[in-house]
Formats: C-alpha cells, sequence, structure tokens
C-alpha cells in the first residue's frame, strides 16, 4: 500500500488498470516486447478494458515462454544475497517494490529512483526500481529521464521508441494529457537470484508474477545485467531492446530468494 505522499507523482492521472493478453501457439498476434512487458495490440482475445469504458494496448509484467541463453544457470543456485532488515514496500503504478533506507534508493524525488548500495542487495533493488520506471506507464516525466540517466548499451535508442510509441497508444486510448501516468502495470515482484556479481557488474533475475488472459497465475525469470557507473547501478539495455530472450517461464521458483510485499 502507498505510505504517505512516497512516489506520490506516479499516482497522478491514474486512469484504470490494462491487463496483459497472452497468447500462445500459432495464434497470430503482434507483440512487442519491452520492458518486462508483453505489449498485446491486436489478439483473438477481447480487448482489455480500462474502468473509463476506452480499450487500450496492455502492458504487465509479463514474458513469453523461452529457452533463451542462460536458462541453464536455473539448474544451480545463485550467489548468497542477505537483503536488508529495513525493507519497506510501497506502490509504483501497481506495482509493490522495496525501498530501503541502507541499500537504497536514497533520492525518489519526481519519482525517480537513484543511490543504491554498491553490493548486491543494492543492485537487485536497482533492478526492480529502474525496470519498473521505464515502463510507458509511468510517463515521460519518469521514464524518459529514468532512460536517458539510469540505462546504457547500444539497445536504448530502440528500446526507448517502443516505449514511447506503446505510451502513446495507451495516453491516446485513455484519453489523457501528454506527460500524465496511463494505467497501472499488471503484475508483481515476487524473487530475485543474483547470478553473478562483481564490482562492477552484476547479472540479476527478477521473478515477476502476472495473470494469464484466463486469470491464471504465471511466474517467470527476467535476467537483467546492471553496470556500476558513476556511484550508481544502471541498466544494461539489451540488444535492439528486445529483453523477450533473456525471459524464461518458471514451472517453480525454489532456486530463487522470495521478495514479495506480501
Amino acid at each position: 500500500m502507498r505510505s504517505g505522499s512516497y512516489d506520490d507523482v506516479l499516482a497522478q492521472g491514474r486512469r484504470g488498470t490494462f491487463r496483459v493478453v497472452l497468447v500462445g501457439g500459432t495464434a497470430a498476434v503482434l507483440l512487442v516486447a519491452l520492458v518486462l512487458a508483453l505489449v498485446a495490440w491486436a489478439s483473438p482475445d477481447p480487448a482489455p478494458t480500462a474502468t473509463d469504458g476506452s480499450t487500450a494496448p496492455s502492458v504487465a509484467l509479463a514474458s513469453t515462454a523461452s529457452t533463451a541463453p542462460g536458462a541453464e544457470v536455473l539448474a544451480t543456485p545463485g550467489l548468497a544475497v542477505e537483503m536488508p532488515d529495513d525493507l519497506v514496500w510501497r506502490d509504483v503504478r501497481g506495482v509493490e517494490l522495496p525501498y530501503s533506507a541502507s541499500k537504497g534508493p536514497s533520492n525518489t524525488l519526481g519519482g525517480r529512483a537513484t543511490g543504491f548500495a554498491h553490493d548486491p542487495a543494492g543492485a537487485v533493488l536497482a533492478a526492480a526500481h529502474i525496470i519498473i520506471r521505464i515502463n510507458p506507464q509511468v510517463g515521460p516525466n519518469v521514464f524518459e529521464p529514468t532512460l536517458r540517466e539510469q540505462v546504457v548499451g547500444p539497445g536504448v535508442d530502440a528500446l526507448r521508441t517502443m516505449i514511447v510509441e506503446v505510451y502513446a497508444a495507451m495516453r491516446q486510448q485513455a484519453g489523457v494529457p501528454y506527460g500524465d501516468p496511463v494505467g497501472e502495470i499488471d503484475g508483481a515482484l515476487r524473487g530475485f537470484r543474483v547470478d553473478k556479481y562483481t564490482d562492477t557488474e552484476a547479472d540479476v533475475r527478477l521473478v515477476t508474477e502476472w495473470l494469464d488472459s484466463n486469470g491464471r497465475p504465471i511466474r517467470g525469470a527476467l535476467l537483467l545485467n546492471m553496470r556500476w557507473s558513476h556511484d550508481d547501478w544502471v541498466l544494461v539495455a539489451p540488444p535492439g531492446g528486445d529483453f523477450i530472450p533473456a525471459n524464461i517461464l518458471l514451472d517453480e521458483a525454489s532456486l530463487y530468494t522470495p521478495l514479495s510485499a506480501r
């Protein structure tokens, strides 16, 4: 639940929840993959409907089934990571995220999240906060500076293009002014593992949970490469801005450390 005015900038302009539509097999759909999202532009399933009656593309914490490179590391546990005892949870566009006075983020002005500890726990927290704040639902006042200052690599431009296009479609269908947040991210953070850690780089897998078109919970693991740069963690965008190859669906999450507000 939201505490006080923390991240209130992200609560402004809320106009309903957009649910993900997952279509498997050979169904003819056009999917745009970005962030933790699967965006359904067209689907045999009914289009999602917001509370104001409008329909919109779906953006949520989701991924497609994948046997992408890196899946084999799931056979062994990740590194031991001790999360701080001072974690509190606050809502950011429908997703409960962990905050720590000792590990970060230390700065949340304007809905941003910066200032993470230079250790594995800080890398995990940075991964969770940055990936949520580049979803189009948070609006360009948050995702634009986050992309500019906290995401690096050759895939940044392609990632920005996808996010801007999805935001424009969502904003138009929801009828909100440019710049406002739009809808909520339909998903939850459930766990993590750190596959690799050095003073300059960390490979963090976030376990997320979302609902399929029949309301059934599905869990997936998203691999995020984090880099220590200018005294803070930044996210390395994948080639072409496409996170889908870094996703795998999970039948169980026993090799992950639980991390959830509930």
